[in-house]
């Protein structure tokens, strides 16, 4: 997407957000965002990351006003049960996808300000944080979240210097003479 088309692209990106409840922080990012040569653009789902302080509080309002965006099964069990599954089975995000909106589709993942916070300065999961190493389109900008975030492209905090040590050592050969280069 060029400069000019941007702002008008992410106007119209943020028109999808008046839908729900209160939002601290939001980005669309993927091919519906960033169009890609030879996709279809009809087939393009949008894809959003909200962030929110409570996801429980969150999507108790968000199944009032948008009830028909969730799966049976999470109209049954509840927003609590939204929360369960993000945080014990997912990466602390929960999907609602297939959202039909003004001729496109809609995919959005919730997440918890402080777990994202969490992910961009540990890396504790790199689910949300691995897609913001990508281009994507802040639409609602969360103080908090923009300087995790900057931090982690340009000084990582010791906590990331910590958790990529952990990772290289986890990739390195485990005989010593392959780590020192001797034989």
């Amino acid at each position: 997407m060029n400069g000019v088309n941007m702002e008008s692209s992410r106007r119209e990106l943020a028109q999808a957000l008046v839908h729900f409840p209160p939002i601290k922080h939001a980005f669309a990012y993927g091919s519906g965002v960033f169009g890609q040569k030879g996709a279809l653009d009809m087939l393009r789902m949008v894809d959003y990351i909200l962030v929110v302080d409570s996801p429980c509080e969150w999507h108790a309002h968000n199944l009032e006003q948008n009830q028909n965006h969730y799966s049976n099964l999470i109209r049954f069990i509840g927003p609590r049960g939204a929360v369960a599954l993000a945080e014990n089975v997912g990466a602390g995000v929960y999907f609602n996808s297939y959202v039909p909106w003004k001729n496109k589709l809609l995919k959005y993942g919730v997440i918890k300000k402080e777990a994202l916070l969490e992910d961009l300065s540990c890396w504790s999961s790199l689910y949300v944080s691995g897609r913001m190493h990508k281009p994507v389109a802040h639409l609602i900008e969360d103080p908090a979240v923009m300087k995790a975030n900057g931090m982690r492209t340009r000084h990582p905090p010791p906590e990331s210097c910590a958790s990529s040590l952990k990772l290289w050592l986890l990739e390195v050969p485990s005989h010593p003479y392959h780590v020192l280069g001797t034989k």
